[in-house]
């Protein structure tokens, strides 16, 4: 994967929105849980950030990305699935100091191959999806010059 550089930072500022524990279906219908932090700004395309909490004892984010973005687009954004650039999908493993030492990246930009939803089903249920997902590691720094601040 490639390091994904955030686009220059104008002006106008993101205001995180929403910062909440977000509960959402698994596969299999196992209940998952992530915290899931919105920022928008006036002309500026919403960033999502979903981070993987440690009680989350069902599907992880990034297994069912493309269903959760689909979800949340849904819930929060429902007249951006018209725009080209829908929102910022941003996944975030917390790491212990241990790990960061180690280089374990905590922060991935993801893309999908296409932003447009259509259902599916999935462990026998029918769901909302986007295309097929593409992760890219992000350094704090662009996430920071991204958002205005790092996601704790």
């Amino acid at each position: 994967m490639t390091e994904w550089e955030p686009p220059e930072r104008t002006e106008r500022k993101l205001v995180k929105t929403h910062d909440e524990r977000y509960e959402y279906m698994g596969y299999w219908r196992f209940s998952g849980v992530c915290r899931l932090r919105i920022y928008e700004g006036a002309d500026q395309v919403p960033v999502v950030v979903a981070s993987e909490l440690p009680d989350n004892e069902g599907t992880s984010i990034t297994n069912l990305a493309e269903y959760l973005a689909a979800q949340v687009i849904a819930r929060y954004f429902p007249q951006r699935f018209e725009a080209n650039d829908v929102v910022r999908w941003i996944e975030h493993y917390p790491r212990s100091p241990e790990e960061r030492r180690r280089g374990l990246p905590e922060f991935s930009r993801v893309e999908f191959a296409s932003t447009a939803p259509h259902i599916t089903y999935l462990g026998g249920i029918k769901r909302i999806t986007l295309g097929h997902p593409t992760w890219t590691y992000l350094e704090p720094e662009a996430v920071i010059t991204l958002l205005g601040e790092l996601p704790d």
